[in-house]
């Protein structure tokens, strides 16, 4: 094979592997988008959840996301989504360092829409299953 033709199939291969890296599904991401209302956390080791120190979560359209506790911000980052095993999760950053918030952001949520409720849930692990209602778009 001449050098041009491999130098070809390289290019080839980095461009598809590029292109298939992340999910730019705008259908999840408009399902995900706006200010939703923490209503429950259960799940972990004894299945009543735990206390967090927020109560809602707005969500972008730029792919960024803020926690708020009432009028107080207490975090803010940015998310992306991904296929695993063909299920549609979204990942929300952590921050180095940060390890009040880090419960949440630790793991990838799997979502869903349901009666009107947004459902994250952790797919391994601790379990968590976090439960919202939507307060605006």
């Amino acid at each position: 094979m001449t050098k041009i033709a491999q130098l070809c199939m390289a290019l080839c291969l980095i461009v598809s592997i590029w292109a298939c890296e992340g999910n730019d599904d705008p259908q999840a991401q408009n399902q995900l988008v706006g200010k939703w209302k923490l209503e429950k956390i259960s799940g972990g080791i004894i299945g009543s959840g735990y206390k967090a120190n927020w109560n809602s979560i707005d969500v972008k359209n730029d792919l960024t996301y803020r926690r708020f506790n009432g009028d107080t911000l207490k975090f803010s980052s940015t998310y992306k989504f991904q296929t695993k095993d063909g299920k549609e999760e979204v990942i929300f950053a952590e921050k180095p360092g940060d390890k009040i918030n880090q419960i949440f952001e630790s793991q990838h949520k799997r979502f869903k829409l349901e009666k009107g409720r947004l459902i994250l849930e952790d797919p391994c692990c601790d379990l968590y299953l976090y439960e919202f209602s939507k307060v605006s778009n």
